[in-house]
This record gives structure tokens, sequence and C-alpha cells, in this order.
């Protein structure tokens, strides 16, 4: 995940977030069930913690395309 590619914190992880979400509007179109960003953000920590993300998909995908190359 982009998160681990740069080293950041949950603590920096979650503002960041947080903040795209403002900026970019996402929250302002709706359709969260969550209250607030944050707490949509606080209920994904398990995939912060649990390391889930691109970077692990991306080198499973390298190794497949290195298998058949």
């Amino acid at each position: 995940a982009w998160y681990e590619m740069v080293g950041l914190s949950w603590e920096e992880t979650r503002q960041n977030v947080v903040e795209w979400l403002h900026t970019s509007g996402t929250w302002d179109r709706g359709g969260f069930e969550e209250s607030s960003p944050e707490e949509l953000v606080d209920k994904k920590r398990h995939v912060y913690e649990a390391g889930y993300g691109w970077k692990e998909k991306a080198q499973a995908a390298k190794r497949v395309i290195e298998r058949h190359g």
C-alpha cells in the first residue's frame, strides 16, 4: 500500500486520507454510512494494520509475469 512505501505512521495515513476525502469532494458526494470522514477512516484501520494493499498485489503480479516471461 502507498503508506507502506512512503513509511507513514497510522496517524499520518489517517490525516492524509481524511484530508483527501475533503479535498477530493468524495465525502461531500455522500453515500457513506459513517457520520464523519474520521469515522470512515478509523473503520478501515484493519487494512493498514494487516498490510493489505497494492504493494502485495503488485509483487504477486510481478512474480506471475516473470514466470511466464
